[in-house]
């Protein structure tokens, strides 16, 4: 049984509850010694009035129980209020005081801390009966601050307790986790305006992500494992963007970077594309004193869990792409480019529009080549090729170029082009994944 965002499970017939889920937007639970109890977000709604006597009678303390009951499972209730509406007499004399007392025990029967629930005693209405009304004060529900753009292969996330499995379109908020699967890759935007992609066997924490009342921006991301790219435009010195690791801290204004922690977690590793990342070591926990180094676009630095920050020292140059550059390939076509001199093997990213956002496969090949899957659907794709060295560290990707499946073929375009076009332009790549290895259909060859 539905009732909007709720879903019932029941055996009415036994008259047994089986589950309930309550939300805390108009959200009915059947509970028959009331009637029925449906939180609205501010007030419990009965399915019949309750008139309150001089002693509980057990269907009341049956029916303030299941109001106890409701209000523990939507969750999040942070003070309930009890009103026991009496005529003067009862108020003058702290009999309604008694009752108000003797249902706020009855509701925590149902699971509500006695702490946070308080009464009062209103005089009765002009012309009316006495009565009883219940309302509550809960959080403040889940702010968005992240929303999926893409998701390739299986991505995980949500609060701790609510794992799911996020598609495009799904919101995150503080404090909610996302994890990536071996060939998986997500790209998220965030409330601040950033972007950041997590690579595959990955699995991170939104710690902070928020816009202060004085209009500047906290951004704290906690890496557990695997490789972040980000891309975060700050431009003001009062705003900060920080990426957190178990070894370090990388610091950021202006800047498209990578954020990769080993698999022991002993080291944290910082590539910068763009701009200039401030990588500072952990506190030292005798001193307190903290290790930073500069990183600027084209460097890769790292620290380590005993507080050692490298100085910065070169990334591997970008792939120079021999073919495709553009335009209909045949199925099973490779891509091919040039031997990069420190590269251990080589990153590949194909996906359905440039920015890496959608349909996104995150292949490896140990030579300069990867055969396409004849069974890669029709249509336009964009790739790029990331050189990556034995210790694990990707380098500059390549140009972003183009094929078309599922289109004639022309002669020429089967060859090689003698030099890519200009204009094509450089992007940051998702992190590779240190023993991932490419999918059967789509392996890397020989030049």
């Amino acid at each position: 049984m539905t009732h909007g965002n709720a879903t019932v499970i029941g055996r009415t017939g036994a008259g047994v509850l089986a589950a309930a889920i309550v939300t805390l937007v108009a959200t009915t639970v059947l509970a028959a010694p009331c009637g029925g109890v449906t939180l609205d977000g501010k007030r419990v709604k009965l399915g019949r009035a309750i008139r309150p006597g001089k002693k509980l009678s057990a269907t009341d303390k049956a029916c303030a129980k299941a109001i106890g009951k409701a209000l523990k499972g939507a969750g999040r209730v942070r003070s309930v209020t009890i009103a026991v509406r009496m005529p003067n007499a009862a108020r003058l004399d702290g009999s309604g005081k008694k009752v108000a007392a003797a249902w706020a025990s009855a509701v925590a029967a149902g699971g509500i801390p006695v702490a946070r629930i308080s009464t009062l005693v209103p005089p009765v209405r002009p012309g009316g009966k006495p009565e009883i009304s219940v309302a509550y004060r809960a959080a403040n529900n889940r702010r968005p601050v992240a929303l999926v753009q893409a998701a390739t292969g299986e991505v995980r996330g949500g609060p701790k307790r609510r794992i799911v499995i996020l598609k495009p379109g799904n919101k995150l908020a503080n404090r909610d986790v996302v994890s990536t699967a071996t060939k998986s890759v997500t790209r998220l935007a965030l409330a601040d305006s950033s972007f950041v992609v997590l690579g595959p066997n990955s699995f991170m924490k939104l710690g902070r992500i928020e816009l202060t009342r004085d209009l500047k921006r906290r951004v704290q991301l906690d890496l557990v494992r695997g490789k972040i790219v980000a891309r975060a435009m700050y431009k003001k010195k009062s705003e900060t963007f920080q990426i957190r690791t178990k070894t370090g801290i990388a610091g950021v204004r202006g800047t498209q970077f990578r954020v990769g922690i080993s698999d022991d977690e002993k080291r944290m590793v910082v590539e910068t594309l763009e701009g200039v990342v401030a990588l500072s070591s952990l506190p030292d926990p005798k001193t307190g004193k903290v290790k930073t180094v500069l990183v600027p676009a084209g460097k890769v630095a790292t620290a380590h869990a005993d507080g050692r920050v490298t100085e910065p020292r070169d990334l591997p140059e970008p792939p120079e792409v021999e073919a495709p550059f553009k335009g209909p390939v045949k199925r099973g076509s490779r891509l091919i480019w040039d031997d990069v001199d420190e590269a251990a093997k080589y990153q590949v990213e194909i996906s359905r529009d440039a920015e890496f956002a959608r349909d996104v496969s995150v292949l490896w090949t140990k030579t300069a080549s990867l055969t396409l899957d004849p069974k890669r659907p029709d249509g336009r794709w964009y790739y790029r090729v990331i050189a990556v060295t034995a210790a694990d560290i990707a380098g500059i990707p390549s140009k972003i170029y183009s094929f078309d499946l599922g289109q004639p073929v022309p002669p020429a375009a089967a060859q090689p082009a003698k030099k890519p076009p200009a204009g094509a332009k450089t992007t940051p790549a998702a992190a590779p994944t240190k023993d991932a290895k490419a999918p059967v259909a789509e392996k890397g060859g020989t030049k």
